[in-house]
C-alpha cells in the first residue's frame, strides 16, 4: 500500500526556536532536554502556547548535527 501523501498552504504563524549543535550519537538523550528549554522560555514569557513541538536535524559531515528545535505557537 503506498503512503498518501498530500501537500496544503498554511498560514504563515509565529515559533519558538532553538537551535543546537549535538553529536550525532547524542541526539536521542539530548532533543528532549532541548525541547524543555523551548517550553521553559515559552512558560516565562507568557507566550500562549497551543500548537506542535517540531525538531529538524541538519546532518553534518563531521558527525555532529545542528538540531533546530520549534515550537509552532497558534
Amino acid at each position: 500500500m503506498e503512503p498518501e501523501i498530500t501537500v496544503v498552504d498554511v498560514a504563515a504563524g509565529d515559533a519558538a526556536v532553538m537551535r543546537a549543535r549535538v553529536a550525532m550519537r547524542e541526539i536521542p538523550r539530548a532533543i528532549m532536554p532541548l525541547v524543555d528549554q523551548v517550553w521553559q522560555f515559552i512558560r516565562a514569557g507568557g507566550v500562549p502556547a497551543h500548537g506542535h513541538n517540531v525538531w529538524i536535524y541538519h546532518h553534518r559531515e563531521d558527525g555532529e548535527s545542528r538540531c533546530d528545535v520549534y515550537h509552532l505557537l497558534k
